[in-house]
C-alpha cells in the first residue's frame, strides 16, 4: 500500500501545471476552524493532540497576477497528496505557503511517528519543507499558543 502511496505522490509531484481541483477535493481540505473544534473538544474531554506545520523553507513575494493563483492551487494540491498519506480522522490544510495537519487524539510521539512513517513520500511531495510539531496542552493551551511554539 505504501509503495502505491508513494508512486501516486510522485506522479502527481511530477505534472508540470498540475491539476485544477475538484470540487470534492476543496471540500476535503480541512480549516483553522477544525482546529478550533479539536481545541474545544480536548479542553473538554482532556485529551491531546498534535498539529504539524510543514513550512516551506523558500517564502515568495506576493504577486497580483496569475502567479499567486497557481502557486496556491499547487499548494492545496500537495496538502490533499499529503492527507492521503494520513488516517481518516486527521485533518490537513493549506495556508500562506505552509501546510497544516492536526493529529486528534496524539501527542509529540504519534506525530514523530507519523513524520517518520511517511518521510520518504512527504520529501516528494513537499520537498523544501521543515517540520514543527506543537502539542496541547504541553506546548500551548490556545491556538495562538499552539502556533507560537
Amino acid at each position: 500500500m505504501l509503495r502505491i502511496i508513494r508512486l501516486r505522490a510522485r506522479r502527481e509531484a511530477a505534472e508540470p501545471g498540475g491539476r485544477v481541483l475538484t470540487r470534492r477535493q476543496v471540500i476535503r481540505l480541512s480549516s483553522w476552524e477544525d482546529l478550533q473544534r479539536e481545541l474545544d473538544r480536548s479542553r473538554r474531554y482532556g485529551h491531546s493532540f498534535s498539529v504539524v506545520r510543514l513550512a516551506s523553507r523558500t517564502r515568495l513575494k506576493p504577486r497580483s497576477n496569475g502567479a499567486g493563483r497557481e502557486r496556491r492551487a499547487e499548494l492545496e494540491r500537495r496538502a490533499l497528496m499529503v492527507g492521503v498519506l494520513l488516517r481518516k480522522l486527521d485533518r490537513v490544510w493549506a495556508d500562506g505557503e505552509d501546510i497544516y495537519v492536526l493529529l486528534p487524539e496524539g501527542g509529540r510521539a504519534m506525530a514523530e511517528s507519523m513524520l517518520d512513517r511517511i518521510r520518504e513520500p512527504l520529501t516528494v511531495l513537499v520537498p523544501d519543507s521543515v517540520a514543527a510539531i506543537a502539542t496541547f496542552p504541553q506546548d500551548g493551551l490556545s491556538i495562538g499558543g499552539l502556533l507560537a511554539a
